[in-house]
């Protein structure tokens, strides 16, 4: 059951409660909520120590509504080169130590030194104005964050403004509390280190490959527009993450049928390249429809293929997919034994590099290709 809350609410007047089982509570509030310990609490902000790892959902929830043309408020991800090679906006919590500013005065200077430019602005609070501006010129954003810190309002506004500018987060922590971190490899879009190697970030980040760059930039867009950026796309990513965890097959994926590139007109493509016609007695008479088996991936999408779904290829991962692109092959022996039973068609040796060349079947089953 899912129920709207915040700090002023008393969830235990809920109509099926019974001590918060099988409950996902969504903070709506400024203020973190109360500590429960068996129901999935969804909100950017904590108390200390009452975030539940694996359990809880670092996340915010509160974002603008959903737009389709939202896209065109995203900084672009090209060129490579910024203005900042860092930028801190940001303000320095009580759980950091003080010897935080001078270590980012030191990296300024250090970076300066070599003719790189560093952004430090450690003054800025809430709904800082300045921060999208300065994110959209700089190539990593630094985000203070303390091993052991509960999550805050704070870290995700900074997370969602540096993916949005197109900034790669780095994270002064090795675990930090990101959203649906159980399912979204991090890795590939936010750089993280322990705060007592800040002093070493500049030579850090200068090492850095500029395909390298280009590729965290890219996966952070990914993550953004696929589960972050607006109302309607967490909603649906959090409903197929609580499906994730306990193994329930989501919706039928529709099928939209395209629109004519050319309306009603009909179009022939030029023949550019002479084809010669199919030899009847060579490939043999075509054969009648065959469809493949549909929907054979409804549970093991949710721990096989579970990496590649979330990561590469997007909000998928809320559908039930009637066929998939990556199911590994079948191993070369296999077709000549069973394989046979499930339709394979194996090359009788000895055959010639061009029989083996025009075989349509393979390590694959037999489909109908379309």
């Amino acid at each position: 059951l899912f129920a709207f809350v915040d700090n002023t609410n008393d969830v235990k007047d809920l109509k099926y409660w019974n001590n918060g089982q099988n409950h996902v509570l969504l903070n709506v509030g400024v203020n973190s909520l109360s500590y429960y310990s068996n129901s999935v609490i969804v909100s950017a902000l904590y108390d200390y120590r009452m975030f539940k790892d694996n359990f809880d959902i670092s996340l915010n929830v509160r974002v603008p509504n959903h737009d389709k043309n939202h896209w065109k408020q995203l900084s672009p991800l090209l060129p490579l080169a910024r203005k900042y090679l860092l930028a801190c906006v940001s303000t320095i919590s009580e759980e950091i130590s003080s010897n935080v500013k001078e270590q980012l005065e030191l990296l300024a200077s250090s970076a300066e030194s070599v003719g790189d430019q560093v952004f430090l602005d450690i003054n800025c609070r809430e709904n800082c104005t300045s921060r999208n501006n300065v994110y959209s010129e700089s190539v990593f954003a630094v985000i203070l964050f303390q091993t052991g810190q509960s999550p805050t309002t704070v870290f995700h506004d900074q997370i969602l403004a540096a993916l949005q500018c197109g900034a790669i987060p780095v994270i002064t922590t090795l675990l930090p509390p990101l959203p649906f971190m159980e399912l979204l490899d991090w890795r590939r879009a936010v750089y993280t280190l322990p705060l007592q190697r800040l002093p070493e970030l500049h030579f850090i980040l200068r090492s850095f490959a500029p395909a390298d760059i280009l590729e965290m930039r890219r996966q952070g867009r990914f993550l953004l527009e696929n589960y972050l950026i607006d109302k309607k796309v967490v909603a649906e990513t959090l409903i197929a993450a609580l499906r994730f965890r306990i193994g329930v097959p989501g919706e039928q994926a529709i099928a939209t049928q395209a629109n004519p590139l050319f309306g009603n007109q009909q179009f022939t493509a030029p023949h550019l390249v002479l084809v010669k016609p199919v030899d009847e007695e060579y490939l043999g008479p075509r054969e009648a429809p065959h469809i493949s088996f549909p929907y054979t991936h409804n549970f093991t999408s949710f721990q096989m293929y579970s990496y590649y779904w979330w990561n590469s290829f997007g909000r998928v991962a809320g559908r039930s997919l009637e066929y998939i692109i990556n199911e590994p092959p079948f191993p070369s022996q296999f077709e000549y034994g069973e394989g046979l039973e499930w339709g394979f068609r194996p090359i009788a040796p000895p055959a010639s590099g061009a029989t083996f060349s025009n075989s349509l079947g393979g390590n694959r089953p037999r489909e109908q290709f379309t």
